[in-house]
């Protein structure tokens, strides 16, 4: 016989009162901070905390959200007084939960029954990314432009080395289920860029930021939340396509995050998501597809630029159309390319050096093509190291398919891969390109899980 006088002789609607007490005195402790003048910042906080213990709890969720969810910070910022945007500030903010992630590669180095002894640090995707960095660090030696330069430099290792670490680790920790935690990691990066687009839609009621014929939201410009969107489709559909959300879901999804894509107006992102649904689906078909994949996807890339590049009005009914002064600058961007490629030698410019080439000084000037960039700057090492991780990644694809448990999410991973390589050819520096590097961590941990 019990002798808890806790639960003996109570009646049981007794001792569930006793939970329910606490919901009014909730309520009216909610209703107090509302009326104070720092509510939001205190709501804000509060939100923050129960996010942080739900991402602590499993550590692919962390890395999702330092990789896509860092925007949803920025009201929270702009309320403390911060003039910085969310996803360079969060950044910060995160740089020792990511550092501490990522060293938790070398503890893999000696891990008992690796496939080889500091087998992570041997892989090429992990060599190559290393000698990139040296090579831009080499960079900064004669570039004209030292400060640009040291800022890339800086984002490539805390940004793109640091989030390749982190997948990699993090999805192929002992003890469980790789393609589990990959899957998982997708999920989390789907519930983010999912949160993103709802904020997308109330600033397209509200202008909290303001903003004209494209969105902005969340400190992010058109491109940026253009990117969000067309990431969170991809992975929406290619998670439908594998049966692992509801068809309910996927249409609700697919409607927001079709309508913020939409109001971005990127075609860049646009012409990258198209790539990488080709891409995927001559995965699944084979060569007999891709005949077919290739010449579409290059005619409705060219169809996309001739329509964006003659179009010279801009136009509030269709946001990827129009926009002169952008067509200039991208053309002017590609001139400056083309002519400086018989000016700089074996080894670059230097680390930074492009806005030297385009005569705007020490400023973040970049051609929006990461080849480009690499090869202009860096010279034939830098170039030929970048091919060099491509091709890394795609044998690391290869071994991840050769286990069949792996192949539903192997391909969502490569597809993801692609969708982020296409962007990077007409959007951003290295830097700012750091899904490449993500998504190769991604593969990377399923190619070496057993």
């Amino acid at each position: 016989m019990s002798s808890d006088v806790r639960t003996t002789g109570m009646p049981s609607s007794w001792r569930s009162l006793g939970g329910w007490i606490w919901l009014p005195l909730l309520l009216l402790d909610l209703l107090l901070l509302l009326k104070l003048r720092s509510a939001p910042v205190i709501l804000g906080g509060c939100i923050g905390l129960a996010g942080l213990t739900w991402l602590l709890r499993r550590g692919e969720r962390a890395v999702a959200f330092a990789a896509a969810g860092l925007p949803l910070i920025d009201p929270l910022l702009l309320e403390l007084g911060s003039e910085a945007p969310a996803f360079l500030l969060g950044r910060l903010l995160l740089l020792i939960p990511l550092l501490l992630v990522g060293l938790g590669a070398f503890w893999a180095l000696a891990e008992p029954g690796s496939r080889a002894r500091g087998g992570l640090w041997r892989e090429p995707i992990v060599a190559i990314s290393v000698a990139l960095a040296l090579v831009l660090a080499a960079g900064l030696a004669d570039t004209p432009s030292p400060e640009y330069g040291r800022g890339k430099l800086i984002a490539y290792l805390l940004v793109n080395v640091n989030l390749l670490l982190a997948t990699a680790v993090v999805i192929r920790r002992s003890g469980h289920d790789a393609g589990d935690l990959a899957r998982r990691f997708a999920t989390a990066m789907l519930v983010c860029e999912l949160l993103i687009a709802i904020a997308g839609v109330h600033n397209y009621f509200t202008s909290y930021y303001p903003w004209k014929f494209r969105l902005v939201s969340l400190g992010m410009n058109p491109i940026w939340v253009g990117r969000h969107a067309g990431q969170g489709l991809l992975i929406l559909f290619l998670m439908r396509a594998q049966g692992w959300i509801p068809r309910w879901q996927a249409v609700a999804g697919t409607l927001l995050l079709g309508f913020v894509f939409w109001v971005s107006g990127s075609r860049g992102v646009l012409v990258a998501l198209l790539a990488a649904l080709a891409g995927h689906w001559v995965l699944l078909g084979g060569r007999r597809r891709a005949l077919i994949a290739i010449p579409a996807i290059l005619g409705v890339a060219a169809l996309v630029l001739v329509l964006t590049v003659t179009v010279g009005v801009n136009s509030d009914s269709n946001p990827f159309l129009g926009r002169g002064a952008s067509n200039l600058a991208r053309a002017q961007l590609i001139a400056t390319a083309l002519r400086s490629v018989g000016e700089v030698g074996f080894l670059g410019v230097g680390t930074g050096g492009f806005s030297w080439l385009a005569r705007v000084g020490d400023l973040r000037y970049y051609p929006h093509n990461i080849l480009i960039e690499i090869g202009l700057e860096n010279g034939i090492p830098g170039l030929l190291l970048l091919i060099g991780f491509l091709f890394a990644v795609i044998a690391a694809w290869r071994r991840a398919r050769q286990r069949p448990e792996l192949v539903p999410i192997a391909r969502l991973a490569f597809a993801l891969w692609l969708f982020h390589l296409a962007n990077a050819q007409a959007s951003g520096d290295i830097g700012a390109n750091d899904g490449i590097w993500l998504w190769a961590g991604v593969l990377l941990a399923l190619s070496r899980s057993r």
